[in-house]
């Protein structure tokens, strides 16, 4: 399986797509205020004292983040590099361990 195929399964598994789970395994689940389909949260891409960034069940039942003060949008990837500091190679291993594969 090549990486894009990989990211694509990681990303659509389903222990990978619940916002709640996966933003307490990313700690960032402090502060966060219930939405319907996920959680508010502190935004990581900059710093804030009110939670601004929605981390969603996506209309394709992925993870979408997107923040509503500075603009920046991510999927689960791009959510777990972002807060962990990872590149992709690194947020996908990251993603297959959370997941068990």
């Amino acid at each position: 399986m090549n990486r894009p195929d990989l990211a694509k399964s990681l990303r659509q598994d389903p222990r990978a797509c619940d916002p709640l789970a996966l933003c307490k395994a990313l700690g960032i689940d402090k502060g966060s205020i219930r939405q319907p389909r996920g959680r508010t949260i502190l935004c990581p891409a900059h710093g804030e004292k009110s939670p601004s960034c929605s981390v969603r069940i996506a209309p394709d039942d992925t993870i979408a983040a997107r923040c509503f003060s500075c603009g920046w949008s991510a999927d689960a990837l791009g959510l777990i590099g972002k807060v962990l500091g990872l590149d992709f190679k690194g947020a996908l291993e990251w993603l297959a361990d959370y997941v068990g594969r």
